[in-house]
């Protein structure tokens, strides 16, 4: 199921790099959207192929990719597109997306197991994530007052 969002996340990114129209854009851009449901199946595999004991890690280290891929894309992608058009982001993103899709054929193998476990509160991701959302929101609006008056946290937080 995972290869196959892929497959659409992948066509939705393809389509948006050789979009012509606003039509064609939105269509695009619904296929990503609905690609994007990639993230809880990752979510189902990380739960069946970690042990008990590590599965807190294995979803703290992929949830706070959320919120560094953001600030990444953010800034990457502001410079592609200033650069190069925009075009261009879908068509760079592309590679990375067919890239990750083999990587998942090789290498994510899902066994059948039957286990209860107690849902437990992550409580150290949910603060890295936090963490990082802030440490995101207050680098923008650094930059949106500008580089040359400093700015405090009361300020930002106002």
């Amino acid at each position: 199921m995972l290869l196959i969002v892929m497959a659409v996340y992948s066509s939705g990114v393809l389509a948006g790099g050789l979009a012509n129209s606003f039509p064609i854009m939105i269509m695009a851009r619904i296929a990503q959207g609905i690609g994007i449901s990639m993230f809880p199946i990752a979510f189902g595999i990380i739960r069946e192929v970690l042990p008990e004991r590590k599965l807190a890690i294995g979803q703290t280290l992929f949830s706070s990719t959320f919120s560094g891929g953001a600030v990444i894309g953010l800034l990457v992608g502001a410079n592609i597109i200033q650069n190069y058009g925009w075009h261009a982001t879908f068509f760079s993103i592309l590679p990375v997306a067919v890239i990750l899709a083999f990587v998942i054929l090789r290498l994510i193998h899902v066994k059948e197991q039957k286990t209860e476990t107690k849902p437990q509160i992550d409580l150290m991701g949910a603060l890295a994530l936090a963490a990082t959302v802030v440490s995101f929101l207050v680098g923008m609006s650094y930059l949106e007052q500008g580089t040359d008056s400093a700015l405090s946290l009361q300020d930002c937080l106002a």
